[in-house]
């Protein structure tokens, strides 16, 4: 009796410690599970973050990167049309200077052109502000556009606005010989309205007091 006694409590007991081991174990590998899943998301949640970052950065990249596009290119019209105004101007004070140091058919012979038309052509200008422009710096005109140019100073001509000469019928000049004659007479000698004196060769060309030509006869 006393022998199967013990055999039940030493059962009991190896069942009880078995039970026990087991129920560690469970709550051992329950415990390593969680950890490891901690750290799988720990992981994932890095690996979110770097690719969030890296994408941010090539965004700012990418973005900066256009910027940088389109102020060059909104910077490249206003650098041509500098460029492009700074040869207009270095064209035209050429072109004046050749006014100033050539005679009327040589300007004509490399322009094709008085300087009165050139600045009609080329600058918009009026009629009347060409000759003015063109008398200013002492450029030679033609005879006829010598004829305008006193024309208007004396009333006689008038400037539409689409840049025609008319005839305004009012007259100044008290000669019996019109000014266009006066212009193309060979050997005539003629005052312009400032003071200018002006006197013709034998071919109806005309010249200022110190020599210059400033118009071509016919």
């Amino acid at each position: 009796m006393h022998k199967h006694w013990a055999t039940w409590l030493v059962a009991g007991i190896l069942l009880v410690g078995a039970t026990g081991f087991g129920s560690y174990e469970y709550v051992y590998s329950q415990n390593t599970k969680k950890a490891e899943l901690a750290s799988v998301r720990e992981k994932e949640s890095s690996l979110a973050k770097q690719k969030s970052e890296s994408e941010s950065k090539s965004t700012a990249k990418a973005k900066a990167k256009q910027k940088t596009a389109q102020q060059a290119e909104s910077t490249t019209p206003t650098v041509a049309s500098s460029n492009q105004e700074l040869a207009e101007s270095s064209s035209n004070n050429a072109v004046e200077a050749d006014a100033t140091s050539m005679d009327v058919a040589t300007f004509i012979g490399k322009y094709g052109m008085t300087y009165a038309r050139y600045l009609r052509e080329h600058d918009g200008m009026g009629v009347e502000q060409s000759l003015q422009a063109a008398t200013s710096i002492g450029a030679g005109m033609t005879s006829g556009e010598m004829q305008n140019m006193y024309g208007l100073e004396q009333g006689r001509l008038t400037e539409t606005v689409d840049h025609k000469l008319v005839e305004t019928g009012s007259s100044n000049d008290t000669e019996d010989t019109s000014y266009a004659e006066k212009a193309r007479t060979p050997n005539a000698e003629f005052t312009l309205s400032d003071g200018t004196k002006i006197h013709n060769d034998a071919n109806g060309d005309s010249f200022d007091e110190n020599g210059q030509k400033i118009g071509k006869g016919d």
